[in-house]
């Protein structure tokens, strides 16, 4: 019976920081698929920042779940499926930065955009406003969060770890639709491939993982937020052991 797994990325499988990690969850993946199982990763990533990153991406993953769950691309770069803002929460949230404690940059990201832009787009999946100041983003996840529950915050550990031009911002929040979420888009992929609830298995790492983890049968990477979030989680050191000695090729 085919199974599919539904993975984050940074910090799930790809480690700018270990090599030999990255290479071995590569390894695992490419195990998986040769027996004959799905694989699709799961990320906020755009589709041009998972290009940019992985050009050969096809070559490891059978789908890309994008923008934490609003898009669905298949192996060769087409859209799979896809959902959006509506306009009344667009409108909303447009007039809620008013309220914000700090008057955040924002940027617009959508399917097809090879880059995300400073002007609103078409079909947009999803908005990130950008801080300065970390305890802002945090005051302000609250406040967006009454408009939009799908809202998560980033907290750079430095400057220097901002490499997007907007290198003197912190901390980001980003905003998909309601309707989206990486839960929303691997219920979505398993229904279409017609793969039953029980051969789908989830592994991240980060607060836009948790509804994923829950959902399926989800592990959350040893030590990391997601893990901390909920201490009933299974947890696993890494994808590579997850493949390979929990759930098996």
């Amino acid at each position: 019976m085919t199974k599919l797994i539904c993975s984050d990325f940074d910090r799930t499988i790809y480690f700018r920081d270990d090599e030999e990690l990255t290479h071995k969850n590569f390894l695992a993946i490419q195990r998986w698929r040769h027996n004959g199982n799905i694989f699709a990763v799961a990320t906020n990533r755009s589709f041009a920042s998972v290009k940019r990153q992985l050009p050969e991406f096809k070559n490891y993953f059978d789908y890309l779940i994008l923008d934490s769950g609003s898009t669905i691309f298949n192996a060769e770069g087409e859209i799979f499926w896809s959902t959006t803002f509506s306009e009344t929460t667009l409108e909303e949230l447009f007039k809620i930065t008013r309220e914000l404690p700090e008057q955040p940059v924002i940027t617009f990201f959508n399917a097809t955009a090879e880059d995300f832009s400073f002007e609103p787009l078409e079909k947009m999946t999803k908005m990130r406003f950008w801080f300065k100041d970390y305890n802002n983003g945090l005051a302000s996840l609250d406040i967006v969060k009454t408009i939009n529950e799908k809202t998560f915050l980033t907290k750079f550990d430095s400057l220097t770890d901002n490499k997007s031009v907007l290198g003197g911002y912190i901390a980001f929040l980003d905003i998909i639709p309601e309707t989206a979420g990486k839960e929303v888009a691997a219920d979505k992929l398993a229904e279409i491939l017609g793969i039953e609830k029980g051969q789908v298995f989830t592994i991240g790492d980060g607060e836009n993982d948790i509804n994923m983890i829950r959902k399926f049968n989800g592990f959350a990477v040893k030590d990391s937020s997601a893990a901390k979030f909920d201490l009933q989680f299974n947890k696993v050191e890494s994808l590579e052991k997850l493949i390979d000695e929990k759930i098996g090729g």
